[in-house]
């Protein structure tokens, strides 16, 4: 092989890797594109998706906290959150099992107050979250004749389903369960 040969070989050798070398900086350049918009996409539904487990959990936490809290003398009262946190459906699931509720704390004069230990959520999609709540709850009352007063902690686990309607999380259903069998 001569001198002029090789050097000829050299030369498409070299102009080879050079342009499998540009296609490859092209191709990764492309696949680099693809994946950032990708990414922002998946990015932006999962900020979406972290922000509504937030704002759930915040909303959650507070209706939790009142449904717990409640005092014989403003019964009435502190049983109406329900108006506004509440959505329709629960509402009215609310209503018909908080009556005989109401009408036991205020014949045993009990009184109760509920704070939040933690809180889970749970996100389904932007519009709808679970959360789990661990809930403590202190309750009392002065007694009766033949008993004195009494106190307890219950300490509730409630699942709240949330659901965002008009732009403000509402609780849409209550799961209960109990740790003791005070209260």
């Amino acid at each position: 092989m001569s001198e002029a040969d090789r050097k000829d070989r050299l030369q498409l050798v070299v102009t080879g890797l050079g342009s499998l070398l540009l296609m490859s900086l092209v191709a990764l350049l492309v696949v680099t594109l693809l994946w950032q918009t990708g990414g922002s996409k998946g990015e932006d539904q999962a900020v979406r998706l972290a922000a509504a487990g937030k704002a759930a959990n915040k909303a959650a936490r507070v209706a939790v906290v009142e449904m717990t809290t409640y005092d014989y003398k403003s019964v009435n009262k502190d049983f109406a959150w329900v108006d506004d946190a509440g959505t329709a459906k629960f509402r009215k699931q609310y209503a018909e099992v908080s009556a005989p509720i109401k009408k036991l704390v205020v014949q045993l004069k009990a009184k109760a107050n509920g704070t939040v230990v933690d809180s889970a959520p749970i996100v389904k999609d932007a519009d709808h979250v679970t959360v789990l709540l661990f809930v403590d709850q202190t309750i009392s009352n002065p007694g009766s004749g033949s008993t004195g007063p009494q106190k307890g902690l219950d300490q509730p686990r409630v699942t709240m389903k949330m659901v965002r309607q008009g732009g403000r999380w509402l609780v849409d259903e209550v799961n209960i369960s109990s740790l003791s069998n005070n209260g």
